[in-house]
C-alpha cells in the first residue's frame, strides 16, 4: 500500500484518510490527481474491511473444522479402547462364583454412594427435604428406573464417585451375560437392574435412618407408612381396571384389525381376479380364503400385542431406550446412535452459528 495501512477496521481507515486529506491539501487543485490516488486505494481498503467479517468466519470454520477433527480421531480412539477393553472382559470365562463376586461388589459401591450422597444432603441447608424427595422420586419411578436414571447420571455428568458405581455395574452386567443365551439375556438384565435398584434404595433408607434428624426420619417414615397403606388399597383395583381394559381393547382392536385385514385381502384378491377374468374352483377358493382368514389372524394378534404392551402396569414402563442404552455397557451400538445424533446436533449448530455470523448476527 502506498498511502493505507491495510486494517480490518472501517474506523481505522477512515482515520487514515482524513490524516492523508490533511496532509495533501484537498482544496489545492495541483493535488487533484493525487488526491484521485488516494481515492483510489481508499476504495480497495475498504473493500477489504468490509470482508474482514467473512475472513474471520472462514477462519473460525477452519479451525473448528480442525478441533472437530481432532475430537472425532480423540473419541473415536477412546471408543475403541472401550470396545477392547469390553471385548476383553466378555470373552473371559466367568463362572456363578464371579458373577456373585462382581454383585457384591456392585452393591457395595451402591450402598457407598448413597450414604456418601445422604450424608452430603445433611451437611447443607434443607437436606431432609432432599432426602424425603428423593425417597418420593424412588417409589414413582420404582427400583430398576432408579438405577438406571443412576447410571445414565453419571454417564452425563462423569461424576467421580458415580463412575465406581457404573464401573461396577459394567462388571456384574458382563458376567451375568456371559452366562445368558439370547433368548433371556434381557430378562435377566431387567432382574439384575431391578435387584440394584432395591439395593440402592435400601441403602439410601438406611443412611437416612442413621443420619436423618429423628423427628424429620419419624415425620418420614409415618407419611411412607400412609402411602402405603393408600396403595395396598388401591393397587387391586387399579390392577383390575387395566386388566379390564387390556381384555376389552384387545377384543375390540383385535377384532377390528381382523376385519380389516380380511377385507382388504378380499377385495385384493377380487380386483385381481376381476381384472385377469379368472373364475376360481371351490377348492382353490377355499384355499386362498384359509391363507386370508390365517394372515388377518397373525395382524390380530400382533395387534393385541402391542396393545398389551402399550397398557401395561409393569414397573419397566417409562424407562426409555435412551437412558437403557446409555446405562447399559452391553448395548454399544444404541449408545453410538446416540452419540452420532448428538454430535449431528452439535455440528447443525455450529453452521446455523456460521450462517448468523455471514449475516452479521453474533449467537
Amino acid at each position: 500500500m502506498a498511502y493505507f495501512t491495510q486494517t480490518d477496521s472501517l474506523d481505522d481507515l477512515r482515520n487514515q484518510y482524513k490524516r492523508l486529506l490533511t496532509k495533501f491539501d484537498y482544496k489545492d487543485p495541483k493535488n487533484a490527481k493525487l488526491l484521485a490516488e488516494i481515492d483510489k486505494e481508499y476504495k480497495k481498503c475498504q473493500t477489504y474491511a468490509k470482508m474482514a467479517p467473512l475472513r474471520k468466519a472462514k477462519d473460525d470454520f477452519a479451525r473448528k473444522l480442525d478441533e472437530d477433527e481432532m475430537a472425532r480421531v480423540q473419541a473415536e480412539r477412546e471408543r475403541a479402547e472401550y470396545n477392547a477393553e469390553i471385548k476383553r472382559r466378555t470373552q473371559r470365562h466367568y463362572t456363578k462364583e464371579d458373577c456373585q463376586n462382581y454383585l457384591n461388589i456392585a452393591c457395595r459401591e451402591l450402598k457407598n454412594y448413597a450414604y456418601l450422597k445422604v450424608r452430603y444432603y445433611m451437611k447443607s441447608a434443607g437436606g431432609a427435604s432432599t432426602c424425603r424427595n428423593d425417597l418420593d422420586t424412588f417409589r414413582m419411578n420404582g427400583n430398576r428406573k432408579t438405577y438406571i436414571n443412576l447410571r445414565t447420571l453419571g454417564k452425563l455428568t462423569n461424576d467421580r464417585d458415580l463412575l465406581k458405581v457404573i464401573e461396577a455395574g459394567n462388571d456384574v452386567e458382563i458376567a451375568f451375560v456371559a452366562l445368558a443365551d439370547k433368548n433371556n439375556k434381557e430378562r435377566i438384565l431387567q432382574k439384575l437392574e431391578e435387584k440394584l435398584g432395591a439395593v440402592y434404595v435400601a441403602a439410601y433408607k438406611e443412611a437416612c435412618d442413621k443420619y436423618m434428624d429423628d423427628v424429620d426420619y419419624a415425620r418420614l417414615v409415618a407419611r411412607e407408612n400412609k402411602q402405603n397403606k393408600a396403595e395396598k388399597i388401591t393397587k387391586p383395583m387399579e390392577s383390575a381396571l387395566i386388566m379390564i381394559i387390556r381384555v376389552v381393547a384387545s377384543i375390540v382392536l383385535g377384532t377390528i384389525a381382523f376385519g380389516v385385514t380380511f377385507a382388504i385381502l378380499d377385495m385384493f384378491l377380487t380386483f385381481v381376479c376381476d381384472a385377469s377374468n379368472i373364475k376360481l374352483s371351490g377348492i382353490i377358493l377355499w384355499g386362498i380364503v384359509t391363507i386370508e382368514v390365517i394372515v388377518a389372524v397373525f395382524v390380530a394378534l400382533a395387534v393385541i400385542k402391542v396393545i398389551n404392551k402399550l397398557i401395561s402396569e409393569d414397573t419397566y414402563q417409562g424407562v426409555s431406550d435412551k437412558k437403557v442404552s446409555y446405562s447399559r455397557v452391553t448395548e454399544g451400538e444404541k449408545y453410538d446412535e446416540i452419540k452420532k445424533n448428538e454430535n449431528l446436533s452439535k455440528n447443525t449448530s455450529g453452521v446455523i452459528r456460521l450462517v448468523a455470523r455471514l449475516l452479521g448476527f453474533r449467537i
